[in-house]
């Protein structure tokens, strides 16, 4: 281990102070004397950037159509649905917002990005209603807790349109998530 110690005007071994070009040649000179070699230890830990999993999926039960366009959104906050314009009636089934689970390791950047909108469309039809507007429970850029683990809730706003036909209406949205 060397008794050096380099300063930005040039570099001071014991009582010497060497600057400008020889301030390496002099390092070197008045610190060979005091030069030691002793082992050292390192470590490295190889950790997973993360893991997301959707545990539940965004569902918005069964609805009658309105005779007008209409607006049901699931919030981030609940599993329950609100019609916010139009005339068309939630009936029941399930009613749920979707949740995503991360795991990666303790204190952990994360940002979220959700998709603008996406289109449902009618299994074996091709009849289809838009889903938009999502949002997220939380901050979309997050720092994961000591124990590596968050969950965070989507909602959206789905437009069922006039005399919408009948049937179970499927889709996919993807939600990116960002480990930084």
């Amino acid at each position: 281990m060397a008794s050096c110690i380099c300063i930005s005007a040039g570099v001071r071994c014991g009582a010497f102070l060497v600057s400008g070009r020889l301030a390496a040649l002099g390092a070197a000179f008045c610190c060979a004397q005091n030069a030691y070699a002793l082992p050292g230890d390192t470590q490295t830990q190889i950790v997973n950037p993360g893991l997301v999993t959707n545990a539940t999926s965004l569902d918005f039960g069964s609805v009658i159509a309105g005779t007008v366009q209409s607006r049901l959104r699931i919030p981030p906050t609940s599993d329950s649905i609100v019609v916010s314009a139009g005339n068309a009636i939630p009936v029941g089934g399930t009613v749920s917002r979707a949740r995503f689970d991360v795991v990666a390791a303790p204190l952990t950047f994360v940002f979220i990005n959700l998709p603008s909108n996406i289109q449902l469309t009618r299994v074996a039809g091709t009849d289809q209603m838009l889903l938009d507007q999502f949002q997220q429970s939380g901050l979309p850029f997050q720092i994961m807790g000591p124990s590596g683990q968050l969950s965070f809730y989507v909602g959206g706003r789905l437009r069922v349109n006039p005399s919408q036909a009948s049937g179970l209406y499927q889709g996919n949205f993807t939600v990116t998530v960002n480990f930084l």
